[in-house]
């Protein structure tokens, strides 16, 4: 389930150049033009942060850690003080990578414009597992502010979003991670 929400959000941002032809054509602008993107957010309550950088993201929320530098990715349950090291396959990385979930958005999702440049996402395979994607967008900057994702009955909500263009790319080692001491290291590439 977390892996979903992580996408939606991740596919919601990428999303937008898709969007280009509806009200959020100025955010799906600064999308493709940006060099990366940061947003700030809370999940449920809890506090999370992204960074994306071309295929690159790193995500960082109270119980979870993910980062992905274009070829690996690692995963740190922080309550199991556990990092697994994975070198995803496609059909792993279309399940967290925001580019990669965001081509089966376009082809698996029906997205239809709601008042105000809000959009609407239905899954047209309705064994996806994701029932409905609701995200909300500011009228000032055309960022989303709010996402809203119910799959198989349960609702997460992305809310207080935040996001921040960044003038130039991320150091490509923002994306990989160096274990702390004391947190036990599952490599399985």
């Amino acid at each position: 389930m977390i892996r979903t929400i992580i996408a939606a959000l991740f596919s919601l941002l990428s999303l937008l150049p898709a969007l280009a032809a509806s009200p959020v054509d100025t955010a799906a602008r600064k999308a493709a033009g940006a060099p990366a993107l940061k947003a700030v957010f809370t999940l449920n309550g809890a506090p999370g942060s992204l960074l994306m950088c071309g295929k690159m993201f790193a995500v960082d929320l109270p119980e979870m850690k993910i980062h992905f530098d274009g070829t690996t990715q690692w995963t740190h349950s922080v309550p199991d003080a556990e990092i697994t090291i994975v070198t995803p396959t496609d059909a792993e990385i279309a399940q967290i990578n925001p580019l990669a979930f965001l081509g089966s958005l376009r082809g698996e999702f029906n997205v239809s414009d709601l008042s105000g440049g809000n959009v609407r996402l239905l899954p047209k395979d309705t064994s996806s597992g994701i029932d409905e994607i609701v995200a909300l967008f500011s009228n000032s900057t055309g960022w989303p502010v709010q996402i809203r994702m119910t799959s198989s009955g349960h609702t997460a909500l992305i809310d207080q979003i935040t996001v921040t263009t960044l003038d130039k790319p991320l150091p490509p080692s923002t994306f990989t991670v160096t274990p702390a001491k004391g947190v036990t290291v599952v490599d399985l590439r």
